[in-house]
This record gives structure tokens, sequence and C-alpha cells, in this order.
């Protein structure tokens, strides 16, 4: 007879104290639209997780914050022109960043992105010569990038895209009127020598269901055992 299971207790890997190297874990969030998480709203939330999974003392947190437009959806389609115009000014700055902390190589990063975040990290990351070795993974999240976008040749590693083709209404129906093109968080990517598609049902909007609420504890989780904490 099999019983079912009644805890958790030794379901995952028993946990060893991290060394100092593997204390040495960041993952970098870059917020999209909007502007809200300039306060580190999602950097709350994904620590707030860590502490949950008791793994605060290996992963640490930060936002890159950008001006990224509180917009108005009675002026959406200028609101979006010009949050995508800083996007745009916005890589460089992130690339600078970027290298300040993969610098010294002793901390494994991981970043992840969220809508229109994922154009500056795309682009920033064409743009790195060399890759850090201690890039370790990005997760895009909802992307607001054209779904034909290509990475480098000299990228190492694939993008882990998360897309909603049914729930995501901002993707689905705005983001298209407005850019008159698909972006890579409806359908996913074309390119899959650089992308990994997954489809997830999530939406940009609807609180309960948005990518941040459904997609940070399991992000963690897969940062967490790649790194060998679970």
């Amino acid at each position: 007879m099999i019983n079912p299971i009644s805890s958790l207790s030794g379901f995952f890997r028993k946990r060893t104290e991290p060394t100092e190297q593997q204390k040495n874990v960041k993952i970098i969030f870059v917020h999209g639209f909007g502007g809200e998480d300039k306060t580190g709203k999602t950097q709350k939330m994904i620590q707030e997780q860590l502490q949950d999974l008791d793994l605060d003392n290996c992963i640490t947190a930060v936002t890159y914050a950008w001006d990224s437009i509180h917009y108005s959806l009675f002026n959406i389609k200028n609101d979006w022109g010009r949050a995508k115009e800083n996007a745009e000014k916005e890589i460089e700055p992130f690339l600078k960043f970027l290298k300040k902390e993969t610098g010294d190589g002793q901390q494994q990063v991981y970043i992840i992105a969220f809508s229109l975040g994922t154009r500056i990290v795309a682009h920033a990351i064409n743009k790195l010569n060399p890759f850090p070795k201690n890039l370790k993974g990005i997760f895009f999240w909802g992307s607001a990038l054209t779904e034909s976008f290509r990475l480098n040749q000299s990228v190492p590693i694939k993008i882990l895209n998360y897309y909603s083709k049914n729930s995501d209404f901002i993707l689905n129906e705005l983001y298209r009127f407005i850019e008159s093109n698909h972006p890579g968080g409806w359908y996913g990517f074309y390119e899959i020598a650089g992308f990994v598609n997954h489809h997830t049902a999530a939406s940009h909007a609807i609180p309960r269901v948005n990518y941040k609420s459904r997609l940070i504890r399991p992000t963690i989780q897969i940062i967490a055992f790649w790194e060998g904490f679970i």
C-alpha cells in the first residue's frame, strides 16, 4: 500500500548551509511600462518569496529602475511611444549596470525582465562582448518585444520566454493595435536558437493571475534548483 504524501518534509533535497560563493546569487528585475516598479514593489515580492522558501540567505534581489512613464488609458498610444523611446535610451545605461554587477565574476547573476523591460535587456545582451560567464540565466515575462527579434549568435545562453496566448488582453489587443505586429509575449519568439518558449496563463493587469503573482515563486525555484539549493 502506498501512503499519500502528508508532509513536504524530506520531499526536497536536504538543505545545507550555503558556501560563501553560493551566497552570491543575485536576481536583477527589470520592470516594464508604467513605472510602478521604480519603487521596488516587485523586488519586495521576490524577497518575500525568498524568505518564505528559506532562500534569503542564498539569493538577493535588486530592481533596475528606469523611467517607463506613468500612462493614462486615454493617452495610451502617446505614452507608449514615449516609454519605448526611453527604453531605447536605457540600453547603454543598463549595459553598464550589468557589466558592473557581473564584473568580478564572483556573483551568479540572473535577470528577470517584464514587458517593455525585455526590450532593454534583449538589446543590451546583444551588445555584451565578451559575454560574462557568471550571467547564468534570463527570464522574459510577457515580453513586449516583436516576435521576430533575434539574438546574436555570440549569446551562449537561451532566454526562457514565458508567453500567454489567451489570457493577456494587453498584449493580445492593445499591443497589436499600437504596434501592428505580434509580441514575443503573445505566441513566443520565432528564433528557437535563442529562446525557449513556455506557454503560461497570465495577464499584465489582473492581480491574482498576473505574471508576477504566477511566476515569481516558480522562477525562484528554478534558479534555486540550478544553483543546487533545493
